[in-house]
């Protein structure tokens, strides 16, 4: 008895450690990977750094949340494939729930082809860290992003629907609100990426993170990408191994690698997603090597005191002298061109935490706006109302319509660049979905008990993906090599 006892007793007491700490974390007073670091005496630069550190830092978020997702994990459940004759069936239903699932038509753009398109998906990147979209914030904490060149093509309600990274991503690239089930068993058969691989483009994700983390490069070669690189590569490099450490590559030396591969490629038809980290939540990167920045504004010190929150400022400052730098390279090396699309965006937006709530001006929502603008030598449509709500749902049929191509019939979004139709922002937060119309509050759907034949039919198309023709598989010539 006094043995059970005391194994309770300690039962108790692992529970209240792992609950504690990462609220001792968030108030800057334990940091495990430091400590990890110290204890084992391991170098602040190389492997075990960039690849463990990932694990502690995803553990120290909170251990129960992390013990509960891979219970939760075996209750995911792939999308139902059906075909996509099957959707005029439900007309009205779509019809009901502003969805325009099926065939389409979009008026013709008249551009000429984008042989070259590059996208920087930033890490975390909430809209509402940037100037002048977030009005609380000074000019001089993004000067990039608040220069005309932004302010002129910036969708200002482009709003996440799924995070984290993962999910982010798979609903961008298939345009279907089901991220878990698009993740269950790989089910990205109607992805852009894949479609892009089935018009001769060779694609790319390159990352700041490690190649192996959380299973990144599988799953992005499953959603068709040929070629998958991270740190795990970079660190075999001479040229960049000095610039990985703690989440791994920065970003400035990540983009420097993206525009090479952009110019090494004029000749050739190229998709390039570019995964920075810099800004990863919940610690922004805080070790920067020698790579030198301006000075952070003081304004940044005069806005919060919670040492967080001024971190998460100042990689938000040091990201935007980045991306501008970017950019500008890829102009200066007269890279964009009539026949080149540069997209920016974020994967995701920053999960709110207590740090959040100590920036002025941002949201306390769970899901907020991301940044989205599109560049080109040649002149792009220009949007009707850069206000409307959008979400990430409609990334990839706006990709397809600048390229003349016809939308997947499964596709559940529409492109920014066609005023007809204006898909509403759906996401799954917990075992609800929440679906904001354009013109009317929001609704919340149950996926276990829907009310109604029209909530049960949305929660049929939730969890299903409707196609005609399976894709062309991808090309044999993925590698995870350079």
């Amino acid at each position: 008895k006094t043995l059970a006892q005391s194994h309770a007793r300690w039962l108790i007491l692992l529970v209240a450690v792992l609950w504690i700490a990462p609220k001792l974390r968030d108030r800057g007073w334990f940091r495990p990977t430091a400590v990890a670091v110290s204890v084992l005496h391991t170098p602040a630069q190389g492997a075990w750094r960039v690849d463990q550190s990932f694990s502690l830092r995803e553990l120290a978020e909170n251990p129960l949340v992390i013990l509960s997702r891979v219970a939760y994990v075996y209750r995911l459940q792939p999308l139902q494939p059906r075909p996509a004759g099957e959707l005029s069936a439900v007309s009205d239903v779509l019809k009901g729930w502003q969805l325009h699932l099926g065939h389409r038509q979009y008026k013709p753009l008249g551009l000429q082809p984008f042989d070259h398109i590059i996208v920087f998906s930033t890490e975390s990147l909430s809209l509402d860290f940037l100037s002048p979209y977030n009005t609380n914030l000074p000019p001089e904490l993004t000067p990039f992003y608040a220069s005309p060149a932004m302010t002129s093509r910036m969708f200002v309600n482009y709003q996440c629907i799924a995070l984290p990274t993962q999910q982010g991503l798979a609903v961008t690239y298939n345009s279907h609100p089901n991220a878990d089930g698009l993740l269950a068993e790989g089910n990205f058969e109607t992805s852009l990426v894949r479609l892009l691989n089935a018009h001769g483009y060779t694609t790319y994700f390159l990352m700041s993170s490690p190649d192996t983390f959380l299973n990144d490069n599988a799953i992005f070669k499953q959603m068709g990408f040929q070629h998958v690189f991270g740190s795990q590569t970079w660190l075999k490099d001479p040229r960049f191994a000095p610039f990985v450490n703690d989440r791994g590559l920065m970003d400035r030396e990540l983009f420097k690698i993206a525009v090479d591969l952009l110019d090494q490629n004029r000749d050739k038809k190229i998709f390039i997603d570019v995964m920075s980290g810099d800004t990863h939540s919940p610690y922004p990167r805080e070790d920067y090597g020698s790579l030198q920045y301006p000075p952070t504004p003081d304004s940044v010190a005069r806005m919060t005191t919670d040492p967080q929150a001024r971190a998460i400022l100042t990689d938000v400052f040091r990201h935007d002298y980045d991306i501008g730098r970017a950019v500008q390279e890829i102009q200066n090396r007269n890279l964009l061109t009539t026949n080149t699309l540069v997209v920016l965006t974020a994967d995701h937006n920053f999960p709110h935490g207590e740090a959040l709530d100590r920036i002025p001006g941002y949201p306390k929502s769970y899901l907020s706006r991301i940044p989205l603008v599109f560049l080109s030598g040649q002149p792009l449509p220009p949007a009707d109302d850069l206000r409307q709500l959008r979400s990430q749902l409609d990334f990839a049929p706006s990709i397809v319509h600048l390229l003349g191509w016809p939308v997947p019939e499964g596709w559940w979004g529409e492109s920014l660049f066609d005023s007809t139709f204006a898909a509403p922002p759906i996401s799954k937060v917990g075992r609800n979905l929440m679906v904001t119309p354009q013109d009317g509050p929001q609704r919340v759907v149950s996926l276990d008990h829907p009310n109604g034949a029209a909530e049960q039919s949305l929660v049929k198309l939730f969890l299903s993906v409707y196609t005609n023709v399976p894709p062309p598989a991808t090309s044999a010539s993925q590698t995870n090599s350079p």
